[in-house]
């Protein structure tokens, strides 16, 4: 998604502030060593993982925004004694301590001013009940698919005895010795503890988790590959709900940070920064275009309005900001006194 710089002009319109000096940075390059999807890469995982992101400003002697680095490493924010004021401090080998209006700070969901709290954290224990699930199949498989499988002897057993038994059948683990038949003596018996994995509803759980898992961040199951209750008539309106209920309140959440650290209260009058969401709320090309034609010859929307809406320049031309309506549209008591006026002036 990029993400620009808008000016609020007089007229109402919104274009991209491409002459800012802050909109290279959050468009293009952030820093020296980062491109700005690599880092909003960063922002989102740190935002996922440990609850916030923080990234620090460098600025000009003119107040320019050099740079926008992200802190890769450990910080914490704390309350300064004497003054009161929120401190952000980076530990490594030199410790560093910021303030608000030295960095780009980011809470995220659940998270505090003061506090960090990560989705993970959040919900360890259906993460947890998720890679248990995962980690039982693939076990199973690699034994073999077989259940667990045990020996009786006629006698007793001393702890040597414990050990060498269970060193034999080691032989036969795994899916590369699966249908291998260990062959048994002194009277001893195998068996084998049947397992239903029906019973289980092993292949429910595992469903079930990937919806769990997907519920934590909102997004839609086909968005990773779940199919189970989509069809080509509603996938479309799907992969909007994935954008209304899914990105934008994390695009939100980014962008409101980015016009307040980077832009400031006097600018963000002004200016503010956002990402472009109109690609993916479109829809089919074809739905797009009947909706233009329609509000455009009904006199909904001028053609310069438009022309906005799918980021186009606008037109300078007197008609391009008028309103248009189709002429053969009359009262019905009008039906007609048209063509009779023309054939009158023949």
């Amino acid at each position: 998604l990029p993400l620009h710089v808008y000016e609020r002009t007089e007229d109402g319109g919104r274009p991209v502030a491409r002459k800012h000096p802050v909109y290279y940075r959050v468009h293009s390059q952030p820093n020296e060593y980062q491109t700005a999807f690599e880092y909003i890469e960063q922002v989102v995982r740190d935002l996922l993982t440990i609850g916030g992101h923080l990234s620090v400003i460098d600025l000009s002697q003119r107040n320019d925004v050099i740079s926008i680095e992200p802190v890769l490493g450990n910080w914490t924010i704390s309350k300064d004694r004497q003054t009161g004021v929120r401190v952000f401090t980076v530990h490594g080998e030199q410790q560093r301590r910021y303030v608000d209006s030295e960095v780009v700070f980011i809470p995220g969901p659940g998270s505090t001013p003061w506090a960090l709290h990560s989705l993970i954290e959040q919900h360890a224990g259906t993460l947890g009940i998720s890679k248990v699930t995962r980690e039982y199949v693939h076990n199973y498989f690699r034994r073999g698919a077989v259940g667990p499988i045990y020996a009786t002897l006629p006698n007793n057993l001393g702890p040597k005895q414990r050990d060498e038994w269970a060193e034999f059948f080691r032989k036969y683990q795994g899916a590369r010795n699966a249908g291998s038949v260990p062959i048994l003596d002194g009277g001893a018996k195998l068996e084998s503890l049947n397992i239903d994995h029906g019973k289980m509803q092993l292949t429910d759980l595992q469903r079930l988790m990937v919806e769990e898992c997907a519920r934590i961040l909102r997004v839609p199951p086909h968005k990773i590959q779940d199919l189970a209750r989509s069809t080509n008539n509603n996938i479309e309106h799907q992969g909007i709900e994935a954008v209304v209920d899914c990105l934008r309140p994390w695009c939100r959440r980014v962008e409101a940070r980015f016009t307040y650290s980077l832009l400031g209260p006097i600018e963000g009058t002004r200016y503010y920064i956002e990402f472009d969401l109109d690609g993916l709320l479109r829809g089919d090309s074809a739905a797009q275009a009947a909706l233009m034609s329609a509000e455009i010859q009904n006199a909904v929307a001028t053609p310069n309005e438009w022309r906005r809406i799918r980021n186009r320049a606008r037109i300078e031309e007197p008609n391009a900001d008028s309103l248009f309506i189709q002429g053969a549209t009359v009262p019905i008591n009008m039906a007609g006194q048209k063509q009779q006026a023309q054939e009158a002036t023949q």
